[in-house]
C-alpha cells in the first residue's frame, strides 16, 4: 500500500527502480504454510494509510488482494493503445474500473445486476484463494455504503464469508474493530458465517 501511493506521485524511472525493489524482496520472502493463516479480500473505498490492514495482518491474517479505491481497481486493466488515447483512457477510467460512482444498472433481473457488478470480486476470490472479505467503507462514503448490503450477499452467496468495518478514518477504533475481525477470523475457521 505504501508502494502504490508513493509511486502516484514520484517520477516513473524512480517509480518503476521501487517497484522492481519490492518485486524481488516479494520473491524472495519465506512462505507460510498452505492453510496456516485466512487469506483475505479487502474491498471498499479510500484506504491509503497501513494500519487496518496491519491490523489484518496483525491478527493472524494475509491480505492477499484489494479491490479499494487505490489498490488493484487500478491496475487491473490497461488503457488501449491504438485510437485516440484521451478517448481510450476516459473509457478505462468510466468504463472499466468498477466503482459504485460509476456503475449503470441493466435492465436485467437483480442477480444479473449483482452478476454484472461483483462477478469480478469472486473471481478475483477464487484466483486469490480467499478465505474471507472484508468490506471497509470510510464512515459517510455513500456510494460504497449503499453498495455494502448487495456486495455482502453476493460474496456470501459465492460462498466467500464478509465483514462490514465501517472507519471514521481517525483510527481511534482500532480497538474494537480488532475484536470483531478477531472474531471474524475465528468463524472462518470454524466455518460459521458472522455477518449472515
Amino acid at each position: 500500500m505504501e508502494v502504490v501511493r508513493a509511486v502516484t506521485c514520484i517520477p516513473v524511472d524512480e517509480a518503476n527502480d521501487l517497484l522492481r525493489q519490492i518485486i524481488d524482496q516479494v520473491k524472495s520472502r519465506q512462505q507460510s504454510p498452505a492453510g496456516r493463516r485466512p487469506r483475505l479480500l479487502i474491498y471498499g473505498s479510500e484506504l491509503d494509510h497501513p494500519a487496518p490492514i496491519q491490523l489484518l495482518e496483525d491478527a493472524g491474517a494475509d491480505v492477499v488482494v484489494d479491490d479499494i479505491c487505490m489498490g488493484t481497481k487500478s491496475y487491473l486493466t490497461d488503457v488501449a493503445t491504438e485510437g485516440n488515447l484521451l478517448t481510450n483512457l476516459a473509457q478505462r477510467y468510466l468504463g472499466s474500473i468498477t466503482c459504485p460512482r460509476t456503475f449503470r444498472f441493466s435492465e436485467g433481473t437483480r442477480q444479473q445486476d449483482l452478476d454484472g457488478r461483483f462477478g469480478y470480486l469472486a473471481e478475483l476470490a477464487r484466483e486469490y484463494r480467499v478465505d474471507g472479505a472484508i468490506l471497509y467503507v470510510l464512515m459517510f462514503c455513500d456510494t460504497f455504503e449503499f453498495d455494502v448490503p448487495d456486495v455482502r450477499d453476493y460474496l456470501q452467496g459465492s460462498g466467500i464469508p464478509t465483514l462490514h468495518i465501517e472507519d471514521d478514518y481517525q483510527l481511534s477504533g482500532l480497538g474494537g474493530m480488532r475484536t470483531r475481525i478477531e472474531a471474524f477470523l475465528e468463524m472462518i475457521g470454524t466455518g460459521h458465517d458472522p455477518d449472515g
